[in-house]
């Protein structure tokens, strides 16, 4: 069976227990079949916390996809990674605790895009990492919109966008 301690030490990781009834594992070997109890200190996936809401403009590398990863804890690492941009391109990252959902260059903006925007440039292969350790005391169930936009002159109105990731506080 799996027993969950929740989280006994504070250090924002759920322990388990977990009866393992046919552990024969132990170097005493009268003891085969008797089982042992194994302590486990789990660590939030650290994708369950994050969506894709769509909303991509294609450019001249295709759609522009982005992926958000980290459990949104504190002094947790959370990474923004972008793919299939344009090569050696100003970009710029907008994010935000609102979702706008408004018509943008030919696309549509998620986030607020009055809030956070971060500007840099992807890699010669088309790529960009934003990385930074998530803040403590944010409230749990608040949402933060994330979303690429890149300047290309072979997209729609001379940008394309990557689409946009909800991360869930938990």
């Amino acid at each position: 069976g799996v027993t969950s301690l929740g989280d006994i030490d504070g250090d924002g990781r759920i322990e388990l227990l977990v009866g393992a009834t046919q552990d024969d594992d132990g170097d005493d070997v009268s003891a085969t079949g008797r089982g042992a109890v194994w302590y486990l200190d789990i660590k939030a996936a650290k994708t369950a916390h994050w969506s894709s809401l769509g909303h991509a403009l294609a450019g001249s590398a295709g759609f522009p996809t982005l992926a958000g990863d980290g459990a949104l804890i504190a002094d947790d690492t959370v990474s923004l990674s972008l793919t299939d941009a344009a090569p050696l391109a100003p970009a710029t990252l907008f994010a935000s605790s609102v979702a706008v959902y408004q018509p943008f260059n030919g696309g549509t903006i998620v986030p607020d895009p009055t809030t956070l925007p971060l500007s840099m440039t992807t890699s010669a292969s088309g790529k960009a990492t934003y990385r930074e350790e998530w803040p403590a005391g944010v409230p749990p169930g608040i949402q933060f919109f994330f979303q690429f936009w890149i300047e290309d002159a072979a997209a729609v109105a001379g940008f394309s966008a990557s689409n946009a990731v909800v991360g869930v506080v938990p």
